[in-house]
């Protein structure tokens, strides 16, 4: 399979999911692993928009504050995979950056939320403790199945490289 192949299949699989599995660290390098609905923009960037109340925003903010990196992973559904040692997915490792409400690029993200979750994000952006948090990737790993794990050295829109066993 060629290079653009992978990688549209790659846009597909992770296009086609509404949330992502959300790895932060806190201040004592305890890890979290949460769950958050997510948006994208046309360069490949993601963004959470998540309530103050939860542990991985306080984390997210932290992880800004110190320019360190988080973990996110796209699974397939169980139902939906025929082995479940080869499940299709996606690893990121991202920088994550706080938007300020009162930003053009805060709007702008918000109009995507709303055209994929819908009403409910109206109600979201009244609630005062909820943060929007930009996530630029800095390296994925796309497995499609057994002995096809590519790795996108450079984010996802960098060409994808077949990961040879270590």
């Amino acid at each position: 399979m060629s290079a653009q192949a992978i990688s549209a299949q790659c846009r597909e699989f992770w296009q086609g999911r509404q949330s992502l599995l959300l790895s932060t660290q806190n201040a004592d390098g305890q890890l979290h692993t949460s769950h958050a609905p997510f948006a994208f923009d046309e360069y490949g960037n993601l963004a959470v928009f998540v309530s103050g109340l939860a542990t991985h925003t306080h984390n997210l903010f932290l992880a800004s504050e110190r320019v360190s990196q988080i973990s996110a992973l796209l699974v397939q559904d169980e139902q939906d995979c025929e082995q479940i040692f080869a499940r299709e997915r996606l690893s990121l490792e991202l920088f994550a950056q706080a938007i300020e409400r009162d930003t053009v690029q805060f709007s702008e993200w918000m109009m995507r939320f709303e055209q994929r979750f819908g009403d409910i994000i109206a109600t979201l952006k009244t609630l005062p403790d909820f943060v929007l948090f930009e996530m630029k990737v800095q390296k994925a790993v796309y497995v499609r199945g057994f002995a096809q794990a590519y790795e996108f050295a450079d984010g996802l829109d960098s060409e994808p490289r077949l990961q040879k066993p270590r």
